[in-house]
Parts: structure tokens; C-alpha cells; sequence
């Protein structure tokens, strides 16, 4: 068999091999030497800034005739129903909605106030 010749395995030794910058002997470092905050004291922090994408969703103003037309909108939804109460008002799975509410289907079925839509949502072009 053959002799392998000794490497330099050591910190020191591979620092000398690579003359580059402090955050790439912290980088060595951490390789050879398993020293977690040498390679955080060596590299520059950059944060990277994000917005959230604009989606579409549907939405029906609830005025008090349009049972049908919420019953429908919410048929795609599991196990959803639509009973109407005596004041006028609908009880779905997720909730009553009031005359004047919107029932939105963003994902899942909400039932948000007019205030409450209007600070959310715009109508699409």
C-alpha cells in the first residue's frame, strides 16, 4: 500500500493556502475549525426587502334578495350552507351574514362588514 503524505488539516494551514478575504478564512474556519460565530463576525448582513402579490377574489354584497345568488357563490365550498333567518339576515357555515355584508371567497369563505371590505379590497379592473 501505498503512504499518503500528510495534508495540512489544520486551520493554519489551509488560511495560508487561500489569501483571500477575512469572511473567506471565517468560512475556512468554520469548515476546518467548526467555530460558528467566527463566520458570523466575518460576513456583511443584507436583508432583502418583500411585498405581497396581488391576487384576485371574488366577493357578493349580501342586500337582503340574493339568498340564491350567495347560496351559489358559496356552493364550491366544503360542507358551506345557507339558512335564512327571520331577521333577514343568513347563517353560513362561517358565520350570519348581516344586509349590506360581503361574503368574499379569498382561499376559504369570509364574511366581512362593508367598512371592513372597503379597507380591504378594490374593485379589480
Amino acid at each position: 500500500m501505498r503512504e499518503r503524505k500528510p495534508q495540512a488539516g489544520t486551520e493554519n494551514g489551509v488560511q495560508q493556502l487561500i489569501a483571500g478575504s477575512e469572511a473567506q478564512t471565517s468560512l475556512i474556519s468554520l469548515v476546518v475549525g467548526g467555530r460558528f460565530p467566527t463566520l458570523l463576525s466575518g460576513l456583511k448582513r443584507e436583508y432583502m426587502n418583500y411585498v405581497t402579490k396581488v391576487r384576485k377574489v371574488r366577493a357578493v354584497r349580501y342586500n337582503g334578495q340574493n339568498k340564491q345568488e350567495i347560496k351559489e357563490f358559496v356552493a364550491s365550498q366544503l360542507e358551506n350552507f345557507v339558512y335564512p333567518l327571520d331577521n333577514g339576515n343568513l347563517l353560513l357555515r362561517d358565520g350570519t351574514v348581516h344586509i349590506g355584508d360581503w361574503v368574499v371567497l379569498d382561499g376559504i369563505a369570509k364574511i366581512l362588514s362593508h367598512g371592513q371590505f372597503m379597507e380591504l379590497y378594490e374593485e379589480a379592473s
